[in-house]
């Protein structure tokens, strides 16, 4: 299964648990307004997630992601992770401890 495809199902079995309690029932509506969806948001969300295709996906992040501000925030064991990363080539590395403060480099 490719990564479009496992994140539109995703976004689409994540539906029903929007409304699970009154809470995220209550934050839910409250989405529709303050983003002025309109009341049929809901009811046309799986469709619309289903039609989208790769292309589509492609032109929403050139309109609305700037690489050159982005952050990628890696978790995990640093002797097994580091050196993949490094490979990626994502720029300066700032490495911080668990409670979230810089560690410098020894």
């Amino acid at each position: 299964m490719d990564e479009l495809t496992l994140g539109k199902d995703s976004l689409v079995r994540s539906m029903p648990g929007r409304f699970e309690t009154t809470a995220q029932t209550v934050d839910s509506f409250r989405t529709l307004f303050v983003y002025n969806l309109g009341l049929d948001y809901y009811s046309k969300y799986i469709e619309r997630i289903g039609s989208l295709d790769a292309a589509a996906v492609h032109t929403a992040a050139g309109r609305h992601l700037v690489p050159d501000r982005m952050l990628v925030v890696a978790v995990g064991d640093r002797q097994k992770i580091e050196a993949d990363l490094v490979k990626l080539n994502l720029g300066a590395m700032e490495l911080r401890d668990t409670e979230g403060n810089v560690v410098k480099p020894q």
